[in-house]
């Protein structure tokens, strides 16, 4: 096995070593029985036997020992000296098993585990010989660096490398086993790797410096990975990272935070991946500020920076964190376009379909055209054909969004035929699905129409089923289009049969809706039936998805919202056809309740884990929303007048009058055929409002969303027949009785009241004068002044009631309940008894006080009062109305607006350039501070931080600054200030609904002169969640 010199020198250190050992083992020996003849004969061979041994006399001393043995076979030392002398006459089997024995008799003993090592080392078994060693150097604090020299060597057997002397180079015996356990490591030796380190470590627990348990830490943590024992890499790096903190090793740093990151991403624990990247970025910015770190130099480089931010990317796309994965994104790309490497084409163009995929998801569809291009081109320099046909359909669906369809069709044609000269029969049938579904964008339906047939027809008979459930679901979405809708039910049930097959739940979903969808226009009642059920389940399954994103803290897929949208007025239309009043009446007020909770949820309601496969908790967590009649009729008894219940649906407007004690008093329905005139109506008065607004005076206040919207997004026919009215115009109109366009405008104002209020005109005379009228409206009608509407005789609602604008039954229960606590906890203050002790608390003149007691205006205020884009007060009368004044100082205002910006801030994934100052924001502010008789903050005062302190205190809030309706954002200046060369983060400046949900605000009124485009001809829809979460603040 060895060469003979090699075995002659080992020998000699062997049996010097060995016999060392033994004689320290003697010292303890036992004396025990001295007069034993037994034990004096034992001695007498043992003395006999060493002498021979010592003179190379091996026969004779085997015998003397094996005759000794023959009296007690259990003396140790006299079995050492035998395995010792075995080895010597190279008996390695025969010395193996007299190690063993020893091992069992004396496991304490170390000379035992070291002759044991030898006898595994000369037989071959290195990796036993390496163990016997560990338990040898664990016992032996005598001759530790002796037995290091010897795990070396049997490491290089281990190996299988040749011997190096290193005895010289190594510091430390400590720092020698390091290099061992890297060998081990490298060898792929992971077991014993972690045996040694751990032998190692608890060697030296007291000794050790930090910078090799580091290196310890990392070679535990490297073996557990490569046997892909995560737990326990996930720890000993955990452990390993807090000590290189400790130490500030911004190496050691570097390798804990990526490893973490890679070890958290593949156990699915994306959170603590994504803490980890973003620390590992921030160390390393540290580091660059220290150019001679030369161990973050070594470490970080190019290639580890564009991995991190494809990783940030991928993580915070799955997380639908989608603006910071664009962020990452366009860093990636970023990256690998400043390497200009020709071999890094895919990479390239990889990363421009991910930033485009994005950019489309978040609506920037301009910049992901451009992206997509770029694709493309790349595409065909790599001569990636399957890339290419897909970069020609993404161009033709952005080109159709836009309603630039020619160029949309023309690139679904090429991706077509790109595809269809690869000769696969499966790519034509995908080639075929895009072309029919940029088509069917494009209002092409016929070329759709026959693209779809043609998949159909070729996989209809097939087992494909998800070609087969995508064909049928797109024949039906166009027949639907045009309104064949008994072909479009046929193929939908074909496509559900088909996702079932498949086992799709998504596609489930989508297939239902649809069929719901269409089916809710049908007029018999079996169908109708199977419309309510789908829609039903529709709406459980995708408030499931809606609660899961919320309990996860994730965002929830503006699909959802607009499937649940469509579902709940869906529901509402099948549920009257099949004479169901009430229960539309409960899913109505079951969306508006989900739409003023869009930000938020009441965690109380859904306090368990649900679970997807659980049918029975989809079922919870439906009847769990839908209000009970019982519910909704009880709420009625906390209202003090008439309430007038609006749904705006496709196929026109339902009117639930409702009285407390009474219940549903009424229900009125438009009628079918007019539906498409009443959309085109109430759009049409909408954009008249508009036109004489003096919003419209103002500078524009919007920034840019990150739903981002241009006038020709939206197809021809989806824009509606309205037309847009100018500013010009809209100046011009003079209110005269000879001037046509006022006789316009005032047939404008009774259309709308012949449509919302004449059906009901004999329930608006019982009730008193002064009395409350509560409006719930819906979608478009939260726009329209109700108490300004005129009946024939000229006569306006507001002159008659006070009217009022509620978001929904739920809303009313919610804030009085967050009144009434907050009103409990400040018993210092004692609540007037009636609005007139409220008005003398707060002061003014008594004469004036009373007057407006006899006029009937001091009757209950505690109510919501809504000021649409129209400047329009929904509560408004004839009658004086007395200003409110501060007084006292009991009511605290804060007026804030016109804030200071940079010239550039990076805004919800883009550049926003801010422009000129708001000088009109600035004098609004102005003038209301002074009516207020406050301080107005403005500029570079009015930031954020300022915001955020002042909020609680105030009773009154009027801010004039930029801001979202969509998006639900206001903006204020950075805090803390930065320089010119410096981006401010968006959470310096950007106020968000999450944000202000988390303040407990006392305000009696909130004014947001904010939002404004000062566009005309756009769609008149906004989103009120901005003001329904100054409105839930604080609960």
């Amino acid at each position: 096995m060895f060469s003979a010199n090699v075995r002659d020198s080992e020998s000699t250190r062997f049996l010097k070593s060995t016999l060392s050992l033994v004689s320290a083992s003697t010292i303890g020996k036992n004396k025990q029985k001295k007069g034993s003849l037994a034990l004096q004969e034992i001695a007498r061979l043992q003395e006999e036997g060493d002498k021979e041994f010592k003179a190379k006399n091996y026969e004779e001393a085997l015998v003397l020992y094996t005759q000794g043995l023959t009296l007690d076979a259990t003396d140790c030392q006299l079995l050492s000296c035998r395995t010792a002398l075995f080895i010597q006459m190279k008996l390695y089997n025969e010395a193996w098993v007299d190690g063993q024995i020893l091992t069992k008799l004396q496991p304490q003993a170390p000379q035992n585990h070291y002759l044991l090592s030898l006898a595994k080392e000369y037989l071959g078994h290195f990796s036993h010989a390496f163990q016997s060693l560990l338990h040898c150097l664990e016992l032996d604090s005598v001759h530790r660096e002796t037995l290091v020299l010897d795990l070396q060597r049997v490491t290089y057997k281990l190996c299988r490398e040749k011997a190096v002397d290193t005895e010289r180079e190594e510091q430390g015996l400590d720092e020698a086993l390091l290099r061992i356990g890297r060998q081990l490591l490298k060898a792929d030796l992971h077991s014993l790797c972690i045996q040694l380190i751990n032998s190692t470590v608890q060697i030296y627990r007291s000794t050790m410096k930090n910078e090799i348990r580091l290196h310890f830490y990392l070679l535990e943590a490297s073996c557990h990975v490569k046997t892909k024992n995560k737990e326990m890499a996930l720890s000993t790096y955990e452990s390993c990272l807090f000590l290189a903190l400790k130490e500030q090793h911004s190496e050691v740093e570097f390798q804990c935070f990526a490893q973490l990151a890679a070890l958290h991403m593949e156990t699915g624990s994306l959170e603590d991946a994504l803490y980890n990247y973003l620390e590992l970025l921030t160390a390393i910015e540290d580091s660059k500020q220290q150019p001679d770190n030369h161990f973050s130099r070594k470490f970080w480089s190019a290639e580890t920076e564009l991995d991190v931010y494809l990783k940030l990317s991928k993580i915070y796309h799955t997380l639908h964190h989608y603006p910071k994965a664009l962020t990452y994104g366009k860093k990636y790309l970023n990256l690998l376009l400043d390497r200009e490497y020709k071999s890094h084409c895919k990479d390239i163009a990889a990363a421009y379909l991910k930033v485009a995929k994005l950019q489309e998801k978040l609506e920037f569809y301009k910049e992901a055209l451009i992206n997509y291009q770029h694709f493309s081109e790349l595409s065909q320099m790599t001569h990636n054909s399957m890339d290419e046909a897909l970069a020609y359909e993404s161009m033709g669906r952005l080109h159709a969004i836009f309603g630039n369809y020619d160029p949309a069709v023309s690139h679904a044609y090429q991706s077509y035929y790109v595809l269809e000269a690869l000769g696969d029969s499966d790519l034509r049938l995908l080639a075929s699905l895009r072309l029919a579904g940029v088509c069917k964008a494009a209002e092409y339906f016929e070329e759709a129409e026959n693209c779809y047939k043609q998949v159909w027809e070729r996989v209809s008979n097939t087992k494909n089923e998800r070609m087969r459930c995508e064909a049928a679901l797109g024949i039906g979405e166009v027949y639907a289009v045009m309104s064949r809708c008994q072909h479009a039910l046929f193929f939908f049930e074909m496509a559900i049969n088909a996702a079932e097959s498949l086992g799709d739940q998504k596609l489930i979903d989508r297939c239902k809706f649809n069929l719901a969808n269409i089916s809710q226009f049908s007029f018999y009642t079996q169908e109708l039936l199977v419309a309510s059920n789908a829609f039903e389940e529709v709406i459980a399954r995708y408030q499931w998805i809606k609660l899961k994103c919320r309990l996860e803290g994730l965002k929830v897929p503006r699909d959802v919202n607009d499937i649940l949208l469509e579902s709940f007025d869906g529901i509402q239309t099948t549920l009257i056809k099949l004479d169901d009043k009430t229960k539309a009446l409960q899913y109505a007020e079951y969306g508006r309740k989900c739409s003023f909770l869009n930000h938020t949820f009441l965690r109380d309601e859904f306090h368990l884990c649900l679970d997807e496969s659980d049918s029975e908790t989809l079922e919870f967590a439906a009847e769990l929303g839908v209000p009970s009649l019982e519910a909704i009729y009880s709420r009625l008894e906390t209202l003090p007048g008439t309430v007038l219940y609006y749904s705006l649906v496709k196929t026109g407007i339902l009117l639930w009058v409702l009285r407390a004690g009474q219940g549903l008093v009424r229900f009125h329905r438009s009628s079918i055929k007019e539906a498409a005139n009443i959309h085109w109506q109430i759009c049409h008065f909408l954009q008249m409002l508009k036109g004489k607004s003096m919003l419209f005076k103002v500078e524009p206040r919007n920034i840019p969303s990150a739903k981002t919207r241009w006038e020709t997004i939206l197809p021809k026919k989806a824009q509606g027949p309205y037309a847009s009215t100018s500013c010009e115009k809209a100046e011009g109109a003079q209110g005269i009785s000879g001037d046509p366009q006022y006789w316009m405008e005032h047939e404008s104002w009774q259309q709308m009241y012949r449509l919302l209020l004449e059906p009901i005109s004999d329930l608006l005379e019982e009730p008193e004068a002064g009395s409350d009228i509560l409006i719930v409206p819906d979608k478009h009608l939260f726009q329209i002044p109700f108490s300004n509407l005129h009946n024939y005789k000229n006569k306006k609602l507001g002159d008659k009631f006070f009217v009022s604008l509620l978001p929904s039954l739920f809303a009313v229960e919610n804030v009085a309940m967050k009144f009434q606590s907050r009103g409990e906890t400040k018993v210092e203050r004692p609540v007037p008894a009636d609005d007139m002790a409220l008005l003398e608390v707060m002061g003014g003149n008594n004469q004036e006080l009373r007057g407006l007691q006899k006029m009937g205006h001091v009757g209950p205020i505690h109510r919501l009062v809504h000021r649409t884009a129209t400047n329009t007060a929904v509560v408004s009368s004839k009658h004086f109305i007395p200003p409110f004044k501060q007084i006292f100082c009991r009511i605290q205002a804060l007026v804030v607006g016109s804030p200071q910006l940079p010239s550039e801030l990076f805004l919800l994934g883009r550049v926003w350039k801010a422009g000129q100052p708001l000088i009109t924001a600035q004098k609004e502010v102005l003038k209301v501070a002074e009516y207020l008789q406050t301080d107005a903050v403005l500029g570079e005062e009015a930031t954020k931080k300022l915001v955020l302190t002042e909020l609680p205190q105030a009773t009154i809030v009027h801010i004039a600054t930029f801001g979202s309706w969509e998006d639900g954002v206001l903006v204020f200046a950075p805090y803390p200030p930065t320089n010119a060369q410096e981006r401010a983060d968006e959470r310096t400046f950007l106020l968000t609904i999450p944000e202000i949900l988390e303040l407990k605000l006392i305000a009696k009124i909130v004014v947001l002169s904010s939002c404004w485009d000062g566009v005309l001809d756009q769609e008149p829809v906004l989103s009120f969640d901005l003001p329904t979460a100054f409105l839930r603040a604080g609960e």
